[in-house]
């Protein structure tokens, strides 16, 4: 008999699936942080906020409690990833990995309005929402495979972003 922490585990953790593709709970979230940034979107433009604002307030809402929810079960289960660590040693790992990281900041940002009304800060932290799309890089081995890539030539990369900056600004004046 497995034990909750042990199947939602195989849930969460795509290499554990049993199969090619992703379990039907990554499918769920995949398709939740679509309509996160979907909204997102849809809420930086005056207009739609203001025919619906009520909506806009119980989706964010919404979505804050839920990557707060998602993020605690991932920590939660990370107890179940194979390894001599014991159960905190690999809570730590995933809180401290750069998918954990990201999935915390986007936590973060998601229920900052929870919390302050502060209407500057809130501006930068919607516009910051877009990280939650980085997520979605990882329920996909194709977008994780592009990310090593980029990862692998990062200095040649911002070798040609800089330049890049440079002809822009130049160009400029």
């Amino acid at each position: 008999m497995t034990t909750l922490r042990a199947r939602l585990y195989r849930q969460l953790d795509g290499n554990h699936v049993g199969h090619d593709g992703m379990s039907a709970l990554n499918v769920a979230i995949a398709i939740l942080i679509t309509v996160a940034v979907v909204l997102s979107v849809l809420a930086t433009e005056p207009a739609v906020v203001n025919a619906m604002p009520y909506f806009f307030k119980w989706a964010e809402m919404f979505f804050g409690l839920f990557f707060l929810a998602e993020y605690s079960a991932r920590a939660w289960v990370a107890a179940e990833a194979p390894g001599p660590q014991g159960a905190w040693a690999h809570r730590l790992a995933y809180v401290t990995s750069l998918r954990g990281v990201i999935d915390l900041i986007v936590v973060l940002i998601a229920v900052a309005p929870l919390v302050s009304t502060e209407l500057a800060a809130l501006t930068v932290l919607r516009l910051l929402r877009i990280l939650v799309l980085v997520r979605l890089g990882s329920f996909s081995p194709a977008l994780r495979e592009i990310m090593t890539a980029i990862w692998a030539r990062r200095y040649d990369l911002m070798v040609v972003m800089v330049l890049t900056a440079l002809l822009i600004l130049l160009g400029a004046t």
